[in-house]
């Protein structure tokens, strides 16, 4: 039985880049915009990418004896192909419907190879049962890397994203003012806090104008979280002006029991400035 295995695990080998070239013609044979913009350079190293996976394949089936040694080999294919083809900007989803011409070209190769060693029908049943699950493991390990590398870029842009969206702008040598664009969810607002108590202590400012005009959406968690940064602006001895406060955050902030003798308000941006030049928030 095993010299039958290792038989077929070395005829898979052998016909990798046959099996490669028929999975690509099928591929070729569907309209996918995201493999219309590969490059043939591209589109080589990925059948360079395919054979070497069929080659694992035929190894494994050789190697099968040695379980560990197997599943390590077919985990690090997984990381570095799923990253991989994460960086060309192919969907995991279309990677992944691949796997089925693996295993209609494999289990085609595997079958007519045993009909024609005359290999039993039990050592076949080994092969096949070996197979489907080297590829499920396979598909597990691409899938994990993939989406593994696809969260941490989305945290990462996430981060950037709310770097920029926090923005702590001097306008005087102790004026400074914080526009505020979007929408405000619990981590934003978590961010914003952190950032502005950060900088503005660091520009070493007595007055922050929170700008609220290009604030889309409003609700409670909106309004809490700017009360939070007043405070903690406050507790550091910088004076909080909100500006650009809609009727619409106005009654939030009655209806949840805000203080509106611990808020400085100061209507439009324009309002602000003069009455700052005035001395009215001294």
């Amino acid at each position: 039985m095993e010299k039958g295995i290792i038989s077929l695990g070395e005829e898979i080998i052998a016909q990798k880049y046959l099996i490669a070239e028929l999975i690509q013609e099928e591929t070729e044979g569907e309209v996918n915009p995201q493999t219309e913009r590969i490059s043939e350079e591209m589109r080589q190293n990925i059948q360079e990418v395919r054979a070497d996976f069929i080659e694992l394949l035929g190894w494994s089936l050789i190697r099968h004896l040695d379980e560990d040694e197997v599943l390590a080999g077919l985990s690090k294919w997984g990381a570095e192909t799923g990253n991989y083809f994460l960086a060309l900007g192919v969907g995991l989803d279309y990677a992944l419907l691949e796997t089925n011409l693996y295993r209609k070209h494999l289990s085609k190769l595997v079958k007519s190879e045993a009909i024609r060693q005359r290999i039993s029908v039990e050592t076949l049943f080994n092969v096949m049962e070996l197979f489907h699950s080297y590829m499920d493991y396979a598909t597990y390990s691409y899938s994990t890397a993939y989406l593994e590398t696809y969260r941490r870029r989305l945290a990462a842009s996430r981060r950037q994203f709310l770097e920029l969206s926090a923005p702590v702008v001097p306008v005087t040598e102790k004026i400074a003012i914080l526009p505020l664009v979007g929408d405000i969810d619990l981590d934003r607002g978590r961010f914003i806090l952190e950032r502005v108590l950060q900088e503005a202590t660091r520009l070493d400012v007595d007055t922050l104008i929170l700008d609220l005009s290009g604030v889309v959406q409003v609700d409670e968690n909106v309004v809490e979280q700017m009360t939070k940064i007043t405070r903690s602006l406050k507790i550091v001895g910088i004076k909080p002006v909100l500006t650009g406060i809609r009727p619409e955050i106005a009654k939030m902030m009655v209806a949840i029991g805000i203080n509106k003798e611990e808020l400085l308000v100061g209507g439009t941006l324009k309002q602000v400035f003069q009455r700052i030049s005035k001395g009215h928030f001294a």
